[in-house]
């Protein structure tokens, strides 16, 4: 907080909130590449996309079974009951009742019900979250607009429904999409705020972390889109998926 400044790049521009260029260029940079790499590595890990499309599927199929049948699983805590009325029009207190432990538990208990008690792709889906038995993921390379992806996954669809697993919430394309950053120039395209961090000396800003006699790092990183599109399914249908999709699948680390 110290390297925090306000300054302008000409003198009837508004003030902008900088950083120090003597001391504040190193800890911006950290700040921006650990960020990218949080990214790369945490939020966008497939594991971690895989559980949270499998989370997705269990509260489209609640909402899917409430409407084919007018009922909720029983018990159902009024949060998660009120979410699905709504459609998602919570008040913030009753958003901000919707936390990890609460879905947890209603997982836990509805994983728990018995066969005929419960709707079974709802069971099964909670079942698999609790028990920490995740989907696997293949990494696709080719664009999904593409006729010849587009038939491949129309028959693995067919596949799907002859083993007992509906398409609709056992096949789940994933896509994850970051932009590290973006320097002025992108930014004023999008029509949004500047987010391109500026170094400040004499309440002027002498540069920006986005230039590359700044910080080269930054520089290879920046207004460059990293997506990576990816499918979901259960672990016993992975080498059916493998087979049908090979001439679409990337073989790099996911």
């Amino acid at each position: 907080l110290i390297n925090l400044r306000l300054a302008r790049r000409r003198k009837d521009d508004d003030d902008r909130l900088c950083l120090n260029a003597a001391k504040g260029y190193h800890a911006a940079e950290q700040f921006v590449i650990a960020r990218a790499l949080m990214y790369q590595q945490v939020y966008y890990h497939k594991t971690a996309r895989a559980a949270e499309q499998m989370i997705r599927m269990v509260l489209q199929r609640l909402a899917d079974a409430h409407r084919e049948t007018g009922r909720f699983p029983d018990p159902c805590p009024p949060p998660i009951r009120r979410l699905i009325e709504t459609g998602g029009g919570l008040t913030a207190e009753e958003y901000l009742r919707l936390d990890d432990w609460l879905f947890l538990s209603a997982f836990e208990e509805w994983a728990a019900a018995p066969r005929d008690a419960l709707d079974p792709i709802l069971r099964d889906l909670c079942d698999r979250i609790t028990r920490r038995h995740l989907f696997k993921t293949v990494r696709i390379t080719a664009d999904t607009r593409h006729r010849a992806y587009t038939q491949a996954i129309q028959s693995l669809g067919t596949q799907f429904q002859q083993r007992g697993f509906d398409p609709q919430y056992y096949l789940v394309e994933d896509d994850a999409t970051d932009m590290p950053y973006r320097d002025l120039a992108y930014s004023d395209r999008l029509g949004r705020a500047p987010e391109d961090i500026g170094l400040a000396r004499d309440g002027r800003i002498v540069g920006y972390m986005s230039e590359r006699t700044v910080s080269p790092l930054i520089d290879s990183i920046r207004n460059e889109p990293r997506q990576i599109h990816r499918l979901c399914f259960p672990a016993e249908m992975r080498s059916i998926v493998e087979r049908r999709l090979r001439p679409f699948i990337s073989w790099e680390r996911q």
